[in-house]
């Protein structure tokens, strides 16, 4: 059922707009907040607990009430697994991004584009030029796409709803913690591990089907040549295949108002402009649609047993 739990969890989120899911996540992140101001004492073995309340234990009691509801009546627990999985999605609201900050490309509105920009990625842009722009918001698809699609597909397939859920409020109370948290290194040193963990298996799946969704030799020499000299080897590895794939060039300096940060040159090809937007968007609709295909043969290879 895991087939067809997805694709209509991926038809609802496509076709109905509901702000259900970030609504969600936004108590997710306060619930967060509370955990970080509670136990943030700059141990690492705190930093594990409170990921465990924030995230573990809210990914068992989804498991076991999916397993329950599935032993009770079966269509309860494939709706639970339904809605669980819903509520770990949220590409689109990327992908809305994407094409708003395409658009304003097109036409020539460089300060819309970095505003909507600075929505999709916090952080400054008054230095950024149109490829600049084009550049952040390709890597952010690309980390959206896996994040918020990708993984949970992966984990869903894997573990059902607990590795969804699991996978996604780890991404969510990861990305939080960095931000708002401060003397955050030791706190988050073993929740930095875990979502290492978490990412290692479904970002290599992701990225060999960047390279058979897109440019296949790019893909997979961006990911052999460049990944290495990211900061963090999962996210090169995502990035450098996925824009070997669609033949982009990522990474490189970031210009700010006093200087510019610098970072390791990742992909290959053209420089970013508003078309690669749309191709990143169609390289992960893709892939997840591959895998659907994958899953779907398996299912029939199955019933043919």
């Amino acid at each position: 059922m895991s087939f067809l739990i997805l694709i209509a969890v991926l038809a609802i989120e496509e076709y109905w707009s509901s702000s259900q899911p970030k609504r969600l996540i936004g108590l997710v992140e306060r619930y967060g907040d509370w955990l970080g101001r509670r136990f943030n004492g700059g141990q690492p073995h705190q930093g594990l607990f409170a990921w465990a309340m924030g995230a573990l234990l809210p990914a068992i009691a989804v498991g076991v009430i999916a397993g329950l509801l599935a032993w009770a009546v079966g269509i309860l627990g494939w709706l639970w697994a339904g809605v669980a999985v819903y509520f770990c999605l949220g590409f689109k609201a990327s992908h809305n991004y994407a094409n708003r900050i395409a658009t304003a490309l097109r036409v020539g509105d460089l300060a819309e584009a970095r505003e909507e920009l600075k929505a999709m990625r916090p952080g400054s842009v008054e230095a950024l030029g149109d490829s600049d722009v084009a550049k952040l918001a390709l890597e952010e698809m690309l980390r959206a796409g896996f994040a918020r699609l990708l993984g949970v597909i992966f984990w869903f397939v894997l573990l059902g709803p607990f590795g969804a859920v699991l996978f996604r409020l780890t991404h969510v109370l990861h990305d939080y913690w960095h931000t708002h948290i401060p003397e955050r290194d030791e706190f988050l040193s073993h929740v930095d591990r875990l979502r290492q963990l978490l990412d290692w298996l479904p970002v290599r799946a992701a990225a060999f089907s960047f390279a058979i969704a897109g440019n296949f030799q790019g893909a997979m020499e961006c990911w052999r040549n460049q990944a290495w000299q990211w900061w963090e080897r999962n996210e090169g590895v995502l990035l450098a295949a996925g824009a070997g794939a669609i033949g982009v060039k990522l990474g490189g300096a970031i210009p700010l108002p006093n200087g510019s940060i610098e970072r390791a040159e990742l992909g290959a090809g053209a420089t970013a402009d508003a078309d690669y937007l749309d191709g990143a968007t169609a390289l992960i609709w893709r892939v997840a649609l591959f895998w659907l295909a994958l899953l779907f043969l398996m299912k029939l290879g199955e019933l043919a047993a």
